[in-house]
């Protein structure tokens, strides 16, 4: 058996050490010791995760059975299982496209600091209905015509704006967006942090039902041991039946208690699954051996004062009132003056064109 309890705690306390993290958070979840990254390159796991991309059809649902049966079953380490969640997770990709969105925010709000330039052209080309007219009805009297000429107009206009003074919504909402892609940015932590957490304890469950499993077995092989011993001593006529029937019941408990932790096996491993978007015909197991993950060295108040520094959460908290307060400063210059410079320059003329 091994501490799961203490592995499991060492993994929520190192939580607090995420606030600076990124979208890229598979090398800072958890301390590694140098002996299980050694080992986890020595192991023949496949270095290429590709055969574990989700479908790029995410609409496309199963219609068959045999398209949700588990085709494959392939061991993934827990570093593995991190950058599979960095890549797949749909709520951490949901997160890095809207600070992207910000970003591009951003920009279109940066663009109020330079001049607007417009230019149009339009080009026409007609003829008087009179003039038409006229030339039809001579042509059907057998009166000589003089041809008529229809015109062509180009026109052209460019015009130049500026903002010159805007009461400070410009720079409030300049303001704004730039707070929003913080925001954003420590979302992106926060969702990074608390993914990196879901899968080392979804992987730890996992290892936890393998051993769970390999105890079981373990107890059932001993229990049917000990049931052909108790039947050979009652052959032998050194037994009693009782001892036969205890027996028997101590490997009916054992072979239900293996059939449990198979199924909490499969549960964990398909909730590890889930969590990283992976294929429904496929199915993951824990490569890494059970050992100790690391300790933590610093105290309660320590790590409550850690806490409050490294979390995302409450920084958020700050930017969203930062934003909150630009806000304030647009509604407030929508009813103060502004000013703008505008310059236009137009150009018309016309050249005739014979039929």
């Amino acid at each position: 058996m091994f501490n799961y309890r203490n592995l499991f705690v060492v993994t929520i306390i190192s939580v607090f050490t995420f606030g600076h993290i990124s979208a890229s958070f598979a090398q800072t979840v958890f301390f590694l010791t140098q002996s299980q990254k050694n080992q986890a390159q020595k192991s023949p796991i496949p270095t290429s995760l590709d055969n574990l991309n989700p479908n790029s059809n995410l609409l496309q649902f199963p219609t068959k059975s045999e398209e949700v049966k588990i085709l494959v079953t392939q061991p993934i380490t827990l570093e593995q299982a991190l950058e599979l969640a960095r890549r797949n997770n749909r709520d951490l990709q949901v997160g890095i496209l809207t600070l992207e969105r910000s970003r591009a925010a951003l920009r279109e709000a940066q663009a109020a600091l330079y001049p607007n330039f417009g230019l149009s052209t339009d080009v026409s080309r007609g003829q008087s209905a009179n003039d038409q007219l006229s030339a039809e009805l001579r042509s059907r009297s057998g009166i000589p015509t003089s041809q008529e000429a229809a015109s062509t107009t180009l026109s052209g206009a460019a015009q130049l704006s500026y903002n010159i003074y805007t009461s400070g919504s410009r720079s409030a909402r300049i303001r704004a967006a730039e707070e929003q892609l913080r925001f954003d940015e420590l979302d992106v932590q926060r969702l990074s942090a608390e993914i990196s957490l879901q899968v080392a304890t979804q992987y730890y469950d996992l290892q936890q039902a393998d051993e769970q499993v390999r105890i079981n077995r373990a107890a059932v092989e001993n229990a049917e041991r000990s049931l052909k011993d108790a039947q050979a001593l009652e052959s032998a006529g050194v037994g009693t039946r009782f001892d036969v029937l205890r027996f028997q019941v101590n490997l009916a408990n054992a072979q239900q208690e293996l059939t449990n932790s198979v199924s909490q096996q499969q549960v964990a491993a398909r909730l590890l699954a889930v969590t990283l978007s992976l294929p429904q015909s496929t199915n993951i197991s824990a490569a890494d051996s059970v050992k100790l993950a690391g300790l933590w060295n610093q105290t309660l108040e320590d790590s409550i004062v850690l806490a409050f520094q490294s979390r995302p959460e409450l920084q958020q908290q700050l930017v969203q009132r930062n934003i909150n307060e630009q806000q304030r400063r647009l509604a407030l210059a929508e009813v103060r003056p502004q000013v703008s410079l505008v310059a236009s320059y137009i150009m018309s003329g016309g050249t005739p064109i014979v039929k």
